[in-house]
């Protein structure tokens, strides 16, 4: 096999078509007695040749193209015969680099040549830049060389030099590209970055390399299947040389460039030896015998620590014993009234002295279920437990306390097995260490005394956790004359703090529910009911409760179950209204019952007359009753014309039937049939304008609140009839879509047929306003949930998004002659029923309101 080799550089002069013109001269002389069996043309520059001399100088031989960037030839379709083999030159990965070893930069100075053939390379560089982002391009493609020289080597900081390809300057000179890189890197004052293999080891730092071997493997294997036969590719085919990130590591020391920035899989050439590598015999040498001396005076010292270390423990063990014994002391003398404070020191001295992030006492509940928080102190920023914790969750805690024996981890994975729901509650509040010590009080514990690390790991020595013990039993101490005192003054703090306070007849109950004080209200009502021992101080309220004295027997039944779950300490607060006659006058009467947040529990029992408060529901009752009178008046004033119509239709009809039984009657021989028949249609006539007139009379008429079954379905029916020529006037259908078998609601059938009259009224008034073609007004019944559901759809413009706000407000409104009080009345009425009033606008037009009518009988008491 013979090989020829040729240069195709014609850009570097200055004219090139002539100097392409002698090239091809010169090969079809030289070339003229032989025959290729295949070309390779390697770059951009001499495929360019070949694709435009092969026809004529090698005319059917196979080329193969190598060297070119795919982006340049993407849309190419390759002459018959050419076998074309992309490259893809990652110019981003070389600014991607230099990004990475120079964080700040800024700037990217781009050198090359200025002739065509360079601006592609130019360009990928100017695209790579772009697609990094936030950096801009310094262009110095278009200069002569000594100003790229200049210019390079003033640069403004933050800046990094991409060198590309540079055969031709801006003042027309002619290159070797290679050549100039040692130049324009001696020349240079930032770092020089390119993605050409030839221009490593010149005195640039490296970048995202193709290797041209690579290429020239790839070049190879695609000619030596041409040379077998094989046809060429359609399309062009991509090279597997890829881009490798290498650099030179004498560059990256000039510039003081450190390689831990380096992207992964980089590649240094031309390392630099350390320090340690030139001089690591005489460096081990000397740290050997600096390491012989250092565990000499290591041992020394560490013997002299062990030493400290048992002065500082025992120094510290006779402080933390002599700060218990000064809290004992103070505990055991201190006068009752000032022992919370002490405690409250007791906690903060101890915990500071341990170092612990929260310190508390707890006391125990009578049944020994629950722990209160009685006492606590914590270090700034540090947010305590709950007040209380339920022992049933965490039951081998539970037997530590019972047993009182101490309870202490230094890590949450010393807690056994058995602990596993205490160890999972520790881990979500963030507990590190803990130690809990009991508060001995004969045969059960009075509570317990923890401590508590969050922010790291801590230790619980024995001598430690010993005189911890010794705190206990003194606070135990503290805690059970406290307790001794407290139980002589409560009856005194009852009279003076509770009572004093609470307004209506008052009385306080213990925790089994038995009267221990009431005050004067209390003593003067139960005197003038009959039972009135019942009522009394030693008298047990839950057993009243059960006799129902002064209240009907279901509220005595709702409160007996309220003050049992109030003193169980179930929950806070119980309230009740209820109807009562005392000296012959009926009255209402209100039950507050709440409890008493002190160590022996109990409930405060509070009744207080609320019949004023009632009267004046009742008042505004009546009033919105009255007012929705005037607005079915003059919805109904509002109906005339429709009504007119209506009753003229039937008597019309009956007068026309009377004329014609008269005319029967006047005959000599008259005729019976005709005359019955005219006598039926009159009576029909008769009473299709009764019932219009009947209608009209049941919504006008002015009735008292009455809740009642109604069927929904059957009252919307009728309202249509009452409406039908309203809507026939204005063109308007009206379309029902009753829901089947639905549940009967509880209310006043005439304040909720009034409900339903004014959202038809004021959907026959929306719809007509639009004009349109199509005016339909749409009633649908379904339920929903605990309610029966009426939905009124219009064809209108709907609801301004302004007017949503204040659209149940009186006196809004959006027609010209309404008063604006329909809405507000509606919602009244429907909200006294229990349920609720909704408007919303439909997505395919128009507006749509909800009535929610509750199927349970409200309770009228």
């Amino acid at each position: 096999m013979s090989i020829e080799m040729e240069h195709v550089d014609v850009a570097r002069f200055a004219s090139p078509e002539p100097e392409e013109h002698r090239l091809r001269t010169m090969y079809g002389s030289k070339y003229r007695d032989q025959r290729f069996d295949v070309i390779v043309a390697a770059l951009p520059e001499p495929f360019q040749f070949v694709l435009r001399a092969r026809d004529e100088l090698w005319p059917g031989t196979p080329v193969v193209v190598c060297g070119v960037d795919e982006r340049s030839v993407r849309d190419l379709k390759p002459p018959p015969g050419f076998a074309v083999l992309t490259t893809r030159f990652d110019m981003e990965g070389t600014v991607r680099a230099a990004r990475a070893l120079l964080p700040a930069t800024r700037h990217v100075a781009l050198v090359g040549g200025a002739s065509a053939p360079e601006q592609v390379y130019h360009d990928l560089i100017r695209q790579a830049v772009s697609a990094v982002g936030a950096l801009d391009v310094i262009d110095l493609t278009q200069l002569p060389l000594a100003d790229v020289l200049a210019r390079v080597s003033s640069l403004p900081e933050h800046t990094v030099v991409v060198q590309s390809s540079y055969q031709v300057d801006g003042a027309g000179r002619r290159f070797f590209g290679i050549d100039l890189v040692p130049h324009v890197s001696q020349a240079a004052n930032r770092p020089v970055f390119t993605p050409l293999d030839l221009a490593l080891g010149r005195g640039v730092v490296g970048g995202s390399i193709i290797d041209f071997e690579d290429i020239g493997r790839d070049a190879g294997t695609l000619a030596s299947r041409l040379l077998r036969g094989a046809a060429p590719p359609a399309a062009p085919v991509p090279s597997r040389a890829t881009g490798l990130l290498r650099f030179d590591g004498r560059e990256l020391a000039r510039w003081g460039l450190d390689e831990r920035r380096l992207p992964g899989g980089s590649e240094v050439l031309y390392p630099q030896p350390t320090l340690w590598q030139q001089y690591r015999w005489h460096a081990a040498a000397t740290l050997g015998l600096i390491a012989l001396e250092a565990g000499l005076i290591g041992a020394l010292l560490v013997q002299r620590r062990y030493r400290r270390e048992a002065q500082a423990r025992l120094a510290e063990r006779l402080r933390f014993e002599t700060l218990v014994s000064r809290v004992g002391a103070v505990l055991s003398t201190m006068p009752t009234a000032r022992i919370d404070e002490q405690i409250h020191e007791c906690l903060r001295d101890v915990g500071t002295f341990l170092g612990v992030d929260h310190a508390a006492l707890w006391h125990r509940s009578s049944d020994g279920l629950v722990l209160s928080r009685t006492h606590a102190w914590s270090v700034d920023g540090v947010t305590p437990p709950p007040a209380t914790i339920d022992l049933e969750r965490f039951p081998y805690f539970r037997a530590r306390l019972e047993a009182t024996h101490v309870f202490s981890f230094d890590r949450r994975d010393q807690l056994p097995p058995e602990a596993e729901a205490e160890r999972v509650a520790f881990e979500a509040a963030g507990v590190r260490s803990f130690a809990a010590i009991p508060l001995p009080a004969g045969d059960r514990p009075l509570g317990l005394l923890a401590f508590v690390t969050l922010s790291a790991e801590g230790a619980w020595p024995a001598t430690v956790l010993q005189q911890l013990q010794v705190l206990a039993e003194h606070c135990t101490s503290a805690l059970v004359r406290m307790q001794s005192a407290a139980a002589i003054q409560t009856s005194a703090l009852i009279i003076e703090a509770v009572l004093a306070t609470l307004p209506g007849e008052t009385a306080i109950l213990d925790a089994a529910g038995t009267i221990v004080q009431i005050n004067e209200a209390w003593a003067s009502a139960a005197r003038s009911t009959a039972g009135q021992a019942a009522l009394a101080v030693g008298a047990n309220y839950l057993a009243a409760c059960r006799k129902a004295l002064d209240m009907p027997a279901d509220v005595a039944r709702k409160k007996h179950a309220a003050v049992e779950s109030i003193l169980r300490g179930e929950r806070d607060e119980f309230v009740v209204e209820y109807p009562s006659s005392r000296n012959g006058e009926d009255r209402w009467l209100e039950v507050r019952v709440r409890r008493l947040a002190r160590l022996g529990g109990g409930a405060a029992v509070m009744r207080l007359d609320v019949t004023s408060r009632r009267q004046a529901e009742a008042a505004v009752q009546r009033h919105v009753g009255q007012l929705a009178h005037l607005d079915r008046v003059a919805g109904m004033g509002q109906l005339a014309s429709s009504l007119a119509h209506e009753l003229n239709q039937p008597l019309t009809a009956i007068l026309s039937n009377a004329q014609a039984a008269s005319r029967l009657l006047g005959a000599p021989l008259p005729d019976l049939e005709e005359l019955r028949a005219c006598l039926a249609d009159i009576i029909s006539d008769d009473q299709r304008a009764a019932e219009v007139i009947h209608r009209m009379r049941r919504l006008l008429r002015k009735t008292d609140f009455r809740s009642l079954p109604l069927a929904l379905n059957d009252l919307v029916a009728n309202t249509i009839g009452l409406v039908a020529n309203d809507a026939l006037l204005h063109a308007v259908s009206l379309e029902f879509k009753p829901g089947p078998a639905l549940p009967v609601v509880y209310g006043d059938l005439v304040q909720i047929q009034q409900v339903i009259l004014n959202l038809l009224s004021n959907a026959i008034a929306a719809t007509a306003a639009t004009g349109g073609i199509l005016r339909k007004v749409t009633l649908r019944t379904t339920v929903a949930g605990p309610y029966v559901e009426l939905a009124v759809h219009d064809s209108g413009k709907g609801i301004a998004e302004g007017d949503f706000e204040r659209l149940f407000e009186p006196f809004f409104t959006t027609k010209a002659d309404g008063l604006g009080m329909g809405l507000a009345i509606s919602r009244t009425i429907v909200e006294a029923h229990g349920g609720r009033l909704l408007a919303e606008n439909d997505p395919a037009g128009g507006a749509t309101f909800r009535v929610h009518l509750r199927t349970e009988r409200p309770d009228t008491r």
